[in-house]
């Protein structure tokens, strides 16, 4: 069917719809959120169990999505049971543009199940013609009683809610986050490799010639008497200059080229 607009109109001839508007709109923007406006959705870390979501604006399903202010969404309490988690979501709820019922899009928080292995995460399911687009995914591990900026995995700007940054544009940043990802890795094993051989000559070549030197000390300290060491000590403690001479009182010392030796030695 061929449709066409838009006329002026005779008699309420011409009547149109929303989504008559959304096709203009449609031709020139992608599906995806607005890289260049507001907070662009990136959720953060709020106080406690909270999730902030800045504001943005998306395109989705033929109908625009606007917030204005930080949307706070509180989330369920964390697992009672020990090792237990789960992964909790945000995703925005976009109706579509000629939905008769709701025709309102919202933050959807869906709570997913909790489980001793590894979380699934929750995938909405739709009650009518609406879609679910992801924000962020946020892990709730046992007993927590704060969100933290680790726990939670933002979407935006990934495949399923890419950003838009222009007419008929969009970017994926999967790939580029997946490559700094790796870059880090990467990093991280190197540097833990270098630390691994480090300690490993600390605690093998190093230790061996600090305790072999520690078994001569003892060895040499077990051959002297502990009234003669506390005679030598005495010895040191009481040495003084005056006009240019060393004396060393109570001792039988003397000079052997530059060392200074007193009687026995340790």
């Amino acid at each position: 069917m061929l449709r066409s607009g838009f006329f002026n109109s005779k008699n309420h001839d011409k009547q149109y719809y929303t989504s008559d508007i959304s096709y203009l709109f449609n031709s020139l923007i992608k599906d995806g959120v607005f890289e260049h406006i507001g907070g662009k959705f990136i959720a953060r870390a709020g106080s406690g169990m909270q999730v902030v979501i800045p504001s943005g604006f998306a395109w989705f399903n033929s109908t625009w999505s606007a917030n204005d202010s930080d949307y706070v969404i509180n989330i369920d309490e964390a697992p009672y049971v020990a090792n237990y988690k789960r992964i909790d979501g945000i995703f925005l709820q976009v109706f579509p543009e000629d939905d008769t019922n709701t025709r309102d899009n919202a933050f959807y928080y869906a709570k997913g199940t909790e489980t001793a292995g590894t979380p699934a995460k929750p995938v909405p399911t739709p009650t009518d013609e609406e879609i679910y687009v992801p924000i962020c995914y946020i892990t709730v591990e046992y007993d927590v009683t704060q969100i933290t900026a680790s726990k939670i995995e933002n979407m935006v700007g990934k495949t399923e809610t890419p950003f838009v940054t222009g007419i008929l544009e969009t970017v994926d940043i999967t790939e580029l986050l997946a490559q700094w990802e790796a870059q880090m890795n990467d990093w991280y094993n190197s540097k833990d490799v270098a630390w691994d051989d480090w300690f490993a000559d600390v605690t093998t070549n190093d230790s061996a010639e600090w305790r072999a030197w520690f078994d001569s000390v003892k060895e040499d300290l077990a051959t002297v008497e502990v009234g003669e060491l506390k005679n030598k000590v005495d010895a040191l403690t009481s040495m003084y200059v005056q006009d240019g001479t060393l004396y060393l009182p109570n001792t039988a010392a003397s000079v052997s080229g530059n060392k200074l030796i007193l009687g026995t030695d340790l």
